[in-house]
């Protein structure tokens, strides 16, 4: 179906700016760039959390919790890219703001239970919670390899959610 294919691409889409623009913010270590790509990589946070949300909100919510969560995420994804951008001295900000974002759909999860069972909806909460446990290193990430820690919650994070949307969000689309 067309709405199942247009939230996958915009997935497989967010997920990979993610990962590129991540791959970028480490290989140059000073200067301008280092700062744009570091910004970029930031602001791709918020474009994945949207991004992840969208297939499961295409295949498994009504059109009328659709019409209201899907803009909401991405109004939020919106938000926090301005803020990245224009509000570039709170830190610590937008960790607490990728929390809130990510954690807002919660309040959907009877829907996603419904679409997706038990097992769709743990590996959704396993990836919340690999995420969000991450992001305690994030903030500690000048501690000697907590940044390297970092990044192992938020692969754990993204491969838990690439099995939600792989073998249970595709095959009931």
């Amino acid at each position: 179906n067309d709405s199942l294919t247009l939230g996958c691409v915009i997935y497989a889409v967010t997920l990979s700016l993610l990962y590129a623009a991540s791959t970028l913010s480490h290989s140059v270590h000073r200067g301008v760039w280092r700062h744009r790509f570091r910004t970029a990589d930031q602001i791709c946070i918020f474009l994945l959390i949207a991004g992840n949300f969208t297939p499961y909100a295409m295949t498994c919510l009504t059109e009328g919790w659709r019409a209201a969560a899907l803009p909401t995420m991405w109004a939020f994804a919106v938000a926090g890219i301005m803020m990245k951008l224009f509000l570039t001295k709170l830190h610590a900000v937008a960790p607490s703001f990728y929390l809130l974002m990510g954690w807002v759909p919660v309040q959907l999860l009877p829907e996603f239970f419904r679409h997706l069972g038990g097992e769709g909806v743990a590996w959704i909460l396993a990836g919340g919670v690999a995420y969000s446990a991450g992001i305690w290193f994030l903030l500690n990430d000048q501690r000697r390899f907590h940044h390297a820690i970092w990044h192992l919650f938020t692969m754990l994070g993204s491969a838990c959610h690439y099995v939600v949307a792989l073998n249970y969000v595709v095959p009931r689309g």
